[in-house]
Formats: structure tokens, sequence, C-alpha cells
């Protein structure tokens, strides 16, 4: 029997074990990590060290991890944080204007690019 090979990894993608245990143990804290409350406290804790994984992983300091609600809200603040860093470096132009950068997108961008 031949394993399948699984490339639709668009929306989704398989669990690894230690991952899916991580999930399942953080579903039973469902309270507001903003709160005061224990059940808070715990919550924002298991975010403290999810946080603080993803950074060492990549090599960045926990307070620049950042957790969005999707595709849309990540990809606006990547464009509008380009922008934004663009203007804020950019030299005016004779005329005292800054020139506007050029975005270049193409049919294989998310949706929410385009």
């Amino acid at each position: 029997m031949t394993t399948p090979i699984y490339l639709d990894f668009n929306a989704s993608t398989p669990l690894l074990p230690e991952v899916k245990e991580a999930l399942v143990d953080s579903l039973d804290c469902f309270a507001n990590p903003s709160s005061n409350s224990r059940a808070g406290e715990r919550a924002r804790d298991i975010i403290s060290k999810a946080r603080q994984s993803i950074a060492n992983l990549i090599g960045a300091h926990p307070d620049d991890i950042f957790f969005t609600s999707g595709a849309t809200e990540s990809v606006n603040w990547a464009i509008k944080g380009t922008i934004d860093a663009y203007f804020g470096k950019a030299e005016k132009n004779s005329s005292g204007v800054v020139t506007p950068p050029h975005i270049i997108t193409s049919v294989v961008e998310h949706p929410v690019v385009l």
C-alpha cells in the first residue's frame, strides 16, 4: 500500500503529534487572557509560552510576535507596515514630495492582496 502525498496546504495542514497535544491542552483554557482571574492568567501564560516558542524558532524577540485573526488582518499589517516604513525612511524629491512606492502583485497572491 502506498502512502498518499497530501499537497493541498492552502488553508490547513496536518498537525504534528506534539502540536496536537499542545492544542488539545489549550482547549481547556477558554478564559479571556486579559482577565485578572486565575483562568485569565492561565490563558495569558499559554499565549506567552506560545509567543516565546515561536520567537525562539525564528530568532526573534517575543514582543515582536503578533497573533492575528486571519489572512486579511495579517496581509493588511504587512502591506501597511511596509508602506509606513518606506515613508518613514524615504527622502523627499526636489519638489519636496516623497515618491510613492510601487506595489507589485500577481494572480498567485492571496485574494486579500488583490
